[in-house]
Parts: structure tokens; C-alpha cells; sequence
């Protein structure tokens, strides 16, 4: 009879707990789409029904069964792996109360996005309550993280390790956003203050520079009573003539031996080859007191791709100066094609016409983000990702503006890892060609006992614009390459210790040499694939003391900084580990043969590769 009893109470406590984890993990999920939509009450009452429903998977111990259950091996880790779920999920309803009672012990209605006209946004003081509150709840959330990430999943029965490991992933993407929402917080007072002016930069990505594309557009950012509104557009076009006063502008060393014979220090249309943003960003605003635009607080720089993500928040805009609506869905081809074969029958394009149907699209855009009532957790993704990618990047003339920016990662700076991948790209030829090229970079490793790496990077370009074709788009008016080429600047950085000098390949004619970047050497090249044609440029360094100590094992791991692109570049990294090791780990998404490791795909926010042996 005993046992009986103890099957039935295994029995109902297994169903009730089933019951309560799912409905704790649904009125999480309705709390989080609740408030991201600004209804904070019914959020509430959702968070309230996730707590209870957590506390009492506690009780779930108590059962006769379970807790005879409980001592034995094989079951023990499924028991405690229950309240690991239950305890993270009640930590999860609690970091959603805090968020729900800062914002609305600021007066938030749910609705309106900070700095911007045509909502009932958070004023300055209302943001600068919410950031400690909001701060409490991503240390809550990141501790229901943590609490997860400490349960094995080896051995546990399918439906408790699904729930584990579903429920880690959803808190770290959570965290990492509450996060984010944080750091915007704490920095929206300071970039929101009265009076203060931004340069807003409009980057090209498909004529490539170092922080991403060509500037070809110009708009000023006022503040006033906590909102930002553009007062003016100009494409680069406007401002060319008459040289200003204040030229060649003032940089540091490294920048001008650089960059000053590409004319970065007299054109500020050439500034950004270098793709440090806080170094670039300095420059830039020396060129805009030069030309008489006045005093800036800081530089906001977006490009097309960002203008794409801010569409599928926004919705479509329409402009006279455009015969279609433009939305998400069209946007880069509009942007990066179309504009520039308007106004000539002869399908070559006009100039002033492209440059006018550019700005106005940008300017249309920027008036819809400023009036329309758009919904915040669209929003917040959309900039979230924009930073990730570096499609949206800040720079801040006050240091401590700088730090916030920097904090949130959208600075836009070259902080590197012990051995980098980083890869820039920066036209030579001025077309616009960067969507018509497969590109492509090949990292091969090979690590001896010593800990030394030898490290081959390979870029390869196949270029599939046609030759021959004038126009804008095809040769930009450049005279120094032939209409269809894409001529680039290369700059691979390397470790801050390199063997020697580094080697050099090439299919083609090319230059190459070593340089100087923030504190490190970096591989230049030219790489110039003919129209319809393919070209090939490699570097080969030797690092020593590549190799670090991790928990007993051994660890070599490349970290990868993207460059904003419109077409991601394919990434293949190879790691070849010394003869008679054994690989114990490796970072994920990488396969494992024999002594060797490899990745390909093609990201686009920062990454990490690396093995472990022994």
C-alpha cells in the first residue's frame, strides 16, 4: 500500500510541477510582449501569476516521493534541476516587477520613445530615475542566468533538459537586453540636454571606407526640451566649394602617416578611411568648425542597412522626390542601386538628381522616426541590432558621454583582442560597387608546442560588375581605375607582437607594407579585382606566446571585429594544433577533425574562435 501512495504522489507532483513551470514560462512571455508594448498593468498581472506559479514549483521537494527520489543518483539531478527552474523563473518575474515600477514611478505611459517629438517620451530627470532601478533588474536577471548556467544537462530526463536549456537561452538574450536598456539610461540625460547639437553622418556602405561607407550626407541635430530634431541636411556635394578655413585639420601621429595621402586631413568626404570612430570623430568635427557649421557635442553616424531596420519600425515613407513607397523590403536596393540612375535618359544617372532623391529619402525617414508613435520594443531591437553590427555607431566630444557610448558598444572603436580578426576594406575607385562583390577572408592557424602561432590571412574578391559601363554606380568619375573595378585599401591588423615582417602574396600588381594603428602593426594591401574578374592578397605573420592557460588546458582564440557591410563577407578560420595534442574544447559553431578545428559562415557582430587542448 505504501508504494501505491508513493506512485501516486510521484504521479501528481510530476503533473504539477509540468503545469507550473509551463505556466510560469507563459506568463513570462505574455509579461515581456505586455510591456514591451506599453501595457504595464495586464504586464503586471501576468508577472504576479509567473511568481506564484515559480514559488510553488519549491513545493515540488516536499513530496513524499520526490524527496525519497531525491537521494537516489540518477534522479537527484533531475530534482534539483526542477528548482534550479523554478527558483531562475521567480527571479525572472521579480527583475520584471523592478523594470514595471521604474518606469512607472517615472511616469512612463508605455508609449513614446526618448528624444524624440510626437510622444509623450521620458523627460531627462524621468530617465535619470529609471537607470538605477533598471540597473537592480539586470543584476536580478543576470543572477537567474547564472543560477541556470550552473545545471548539467548530461543525464537529465528530455522534457526537464529541454526546459533548461530553452530557459538559459531566453535569460542570457533577456539579460543582455535589459542590459542595453540600462547603459541607454544612464546615457540618454547627458546625449539629451538642452542646447547640445550632433552631427548626424550618412555612411555609403557600398563605396567602403574604414567605419563603414562613404559620407555622403550631412544633417545637424538640435536638442531642445529633451528632444531631437534635424535642422539640416546637406549632401557632401553642398559644401566642397569654396575651400573652407582651417586647412589641413589637426590628428594624431599615427592617423596622418596614414591617411594624408588620401587626402583625410583636406577632405572631409576621406576622413573616415581610418576606422577608430573616436579617432575619426574628433577629425570630423575640426572639418565642421572649418566649414562654418559651428559646435558639435558629438557625431551619430548610420548608413543604409540601419536605415532598413529603422523602416520595419517606422513603416514605409514616401517622398515626391521617389515614384514608390520605400519600406524595409526595398530599401537597400533603392539605396544602393536605384538612386543612382535617376534623372538621365540614358540610364547613366545624374548627379545633382541622385544626390537630391538621396537626401530627401534620408530626410523623409528621419521626420517619420521624429513624429510617428513608434512602438518601443520594435525600437529598442532595432538600434540594438544596428549597434551590434555597427551600422549605428556614436561618438561623444565629452569624455564622460564617451565612456556611457562605449559602455553600450556603439563607439565604433578598434579595441582588439591578443590576436585579432579585423579586416577593412576602403575604396579607392568612387563607385559604388560593394553589393556586386563576393567577398571573403581565409584565416589559417597553425600553433607548435612552443605556443608560437604562423598565421595566414587570405582575402578574395570576386568582382561581378561588367566592364566598361559609365555612370555614377560603375565608375563614379574616377580616372584612376577603369569603369567596374573596385579597388581597395586592405588593412589587416595584427597581434602587438609580431616575428620579424610579415610576408605578402598576390594574384595581381599590388602594394603592400607594415603600418601603425592604435598601438598595433597593420598589413596593408591593395586588392583590385577587374570587372567580371577575381583577385587574391594574403599576409603570413608569427606570433609567439600566442597560446594562454584555461582551467588546465591550453587556448588559442582569434577574436573577430566586424566592418558594417551591406553583403556579408564570408569568414573561414582554420586552427591546426601542435602534433600529439589532443583538442578537449572549442568555441561553438566550429568542427572538430582530428588536431584541427574550422568555422565558416559570415558574421557580422563581434565573435570569439578558439580551441582548447592538451
Amino acid at each position: 500500500m505504501v508504494l501505491v501512495v508513493l506512485a501516486l504522489d510521484a504521479v501528481w507532483a510530476g503533473l504539477a510541477v509540468r503545469g507550473r513551470l509551463q505556466s510560469a514560462r507563459d506568463n513570462l512571455v505574455a509579461a515581456g510582449d505586455l510591456l514591451a508594448n506599453g501595457q504595464l498593468d495586464e504586464s503586471a498581472a501576468h508577472l504576479a501569476e509567473a511568481r506564484r506559479a515559480a514559488h510553488a514549483i519549491g513545493s515540488f521537494g516536499a513530496h513524499p516521493s520526490v524527496w525519497i527520489a531525491g537521494h537516489l543518483p540518477w534522479i537527484a539531478d533531475n530534482v534539483a534541476a526542477v528548482k534550479a527552474l523554478g527558483d531562475s523563473a521567480e527571479l525572472a518575474a521579480g527583475a520584471g516587477e523592478a523594470v514595471i515600477g521604474a518606469v512607472d514611478d517615472a511616469g512612463w505611459s508605455g508609449s513614446g520613445i526618448p528624444g524624440f517629438s510626437g510622444s509623450d517620451a521620458l523627460a531627462k530627470t524621468q530617465l535619470a530615475g529609471i537607470a538605477p532601478e533598471l540597473d537592480r533588474a539586470a543584476s536580478t536577471l543576470t543572477l537567474a542566468e547564472q543560477l541556470l548556467a550552473g545545471v548539467p544537462t548530461e543525464g537529465l530526463l528530455g522534457p526537464i533538459r529541454d526546459a533548461v536549456v530553452t530557459s538559459r537561452g531566453k535569460l542570457a538574450g533577456n539579460a543582455k537586453l535589459l542590459g542595453n536598456a540600462t547603459d541607454i539610461a544612464g546615457l540618454l540625460p547627458d546625449l539629451l540636454a538642452n542646447g547640445k547639437r550632433y552631427l548626424l553622418l550618412g555612411q555609403n556602405l557600398d563605396e567602403p571606407r574604414g567605419t563603414g561607407g562613404f559620407i555622403g550626407f550631412y544633417g545637424f541635430l538640435g536638442i531642445k526640451d529633451g528632444r531631437m530634431r534635424l535642422e539640416r541636411f546637406v549632401s557632401a556635394a553642398e559644401f566642397m566649394t569654396p575651400e573652407p578655413v582651417g586647412l589641413p585639420v589637426d590628428a594624431p601621429t599615427e592617423y596622418r602617416k596614414r591617411w594624408q595621402d588620401l587626402y583625410a586631413l583636406t577632405d572631409v568626404r576621406q576622413s573616415n578611411y581610418e576606422p577608430d570612430l573616436p579617432t575619426t570623430g574628433d577629425v570630423i568635427l575640426q572639418f565642421a568648425k572649418a566649414y562654418g557649421w559651428g559646435k558639435f557635442d558629438g557625431i551619430i553616424m548610420v548608413d543604409q542597412v540601419w536605415m532598413s531596420y529603422m523602416l520595419g519600425v517606422a513603416g514605409a515613407i514616401e517622398t515626391p522626390a521617389w515614384p514608390e513607397p520605400i519600406s524595409t523590403s526595398n530599401a537597400l536596393q533603392v539605396l544602393g542601386h536605384d538612386v543612382f540612375f535617376v534623372g538621365d535618359l540614358n540610364g547613366n544617372g545624374n548627379y545633382d538628381e541622385s544626390n537630391a532623391a538621396q537626401g530627401a529619402i534620408a530626410e523623409a525617414l528621419w521626420t517619420a522616426i521624429e513624429t510617428r508613435d513608434l512602438p518601443p520594443a520594435p525600437f529598442a531591437e532595432a538600434v540594438s541590432r544596428s549597434i551590434a553590427e555597427r551600422h549605428l555607431q556614436l561618438y561623444a566630444s565629452d569624455p564622460k558621454v564617451e565612456r556611457l557610448i562605449a559602455d553600450l558598444g556603439a563607439a565604433g572603436d578598434t579595441r582588439l583582442g591578443k590576436n585579432p580578426i579585423y579586416v577593412t576594406w576602403s575604396a579607392l575607385s568612387a563607385n559604388k560597387l560593394a553589393g556586386l562583390q563576393d567577398r571573403r577572408v581565409d584565416v589559417d592557424v597553425s600553433i607548435d608546442d612552443q605556443g608560437t602561432a604562423t598565421v595566414t590571412t587570405t582575402l578574395r574578391d570576386v568582382n561581378h560588375s561588367p566592364a566598361g559601363l559609365p555612370g555614377e554606380f560603375y565608375d563614379g568619375g574616377n580616372l584612376s581605375f577603369p569603369a567596374g573595378a573596385f579597388a581597395c585599401y586592405v588593412s589587416v591588423y595584427l597581434p602587438e607582437e609580431i616575428e620579424g615582417y610579415p610576408s605578402f602574396e598576390a594574384s595581381g600588381q599590388t602594394v603592400t607594407g607594415l603600418q601603425q594603428d592604435q598601438g598595433r602593426p597593420v598589413a596593408i594591401g591593395l586588392v583590385n579585382p577587374p570587372p567580371g574578374g577575381e583577385y587574391t592578397w594574403s599576409v603570413t605573420y608569427t606570433t609567439r606566446e600566442a597560446v594562454t592557460n584555461v582551467g588546465g588546458a591550453k587556448e588559442y582564440r582569434l577574436d573577430f571585429l566586424p566592418q558594417p557591410t551591406v553583403v556579408p563577407i564570408t569568414l573561414s578560420v582554420k586552427m591546426q594544433i601542435p602534433g600529439g595534442a589532443e583538442v578537449t574544447a572549442a568555441s561553438p559553431g566550429m568542427t572538430v577533425v582530428d588536431s584541427s578545428v574550422t568555422f565558416q559562415g559570415s558574421p557580422v557582430t563581434e565573435q570569439s574562435y578558439w580551441v582548447r587542448f592538451g
